[in-house]
């Protein structure tokens, strides 16, 4: 009961006018996000494109932007990777104990132009623990979280509030409620974005549109 409550309340009441009316606009911020911070094949974990990465999502993680920390996560995950190869090949020389996140979250401080450093591996710590919780939400695609409210905003941020187990419940139940072609679509736009950023070609809203319309009759409204 507890679950269906709070899952009431994280949603919009108007979902699905409200992603009618702002997922192209929060696709296009989405795709040019992708285009600055999705590394190279074969990058080294020294390299100034992952400086540059970290920053591009600094520059608008303090807004209120759900697909920005999505955005972080990935990141992180892709530049632990790289860590990790580095550490197994040899490549890199860490005191024992430490772990591949601790040197991730080196290279993101790192990545910080202020020069007051005091409580910056704080804060980097909570950007990365409100990331989890908004990508649990984001469920198959960021553009999903348009659908949340005011209040879904104040519970992600608040990580005492509800544990993480609980909102990735809440999130699987909402998840639930929306039919498969709204979900097929939310889904598309976040693949095709991804594949244009890696092909390097352009991507076009309009196109992804069209064609899930006519494969699955999506009833969002004509934009």
């Amino acid at each position: 009961m507890q679950l269906e409550s709070l899952s009431s309340r994280l949603v919009r009441r108007d979902a699905i006018e409200c992603f009618a009316k702002n997922c192209e606009k929060i696709w296009q911020d989405w795709t040019l996000l992708l285009r600055k911070t999705t590394l190279p094949l074969n990058i080294a974990s020294s390299d100034t494109w992952v400086i540059a990465a970290f920053r591009a999502v600094d520059s608008v993680i303090s807004g209120k932007r759900g697909i920005t920390y999505v955005r972080l996560i990935v990141l992180f995950d892709s530049v632990k990777a790289v860590v990790r190869a580095e550490r197994e090949n040899g490549e890199a020389h860490r005191e024992r104990g430490d772990r591949d996140i601790s040197a991730v979250i080196d290279i993101y401080e790192n990545a910080q132009r202020s020069p007051d450093r005091r409580g910056l591996r704080d804060m980097i710590l909570k950007h990365r623990r409100i990331g989890k919780r908004v990508e649990s939400l984001a469920g198959p695609s960021p553009l999903f979280l348009l659908i949340y409210s005011e209040e879904g905003e104040a519970v992600i941020r608040d990580t005492k509030r509800t544990a993480n187990g609980t909102l990735v419940l809440v999130a699987t139940k909402i998840l639930q409620r929306y039919p498969t072609h709204f979900v097929r679509f939310c889904t598309r736009l976040a693949e095709e974005a991804e594949l244009a950023i890696r092909s390097n070609r352009s991507a076009n809203m309009h196109d992804i549109w069209s064609i899930t319309r006519r494969k699955d009759n999506i009833w969002l409204r004509e934009r």
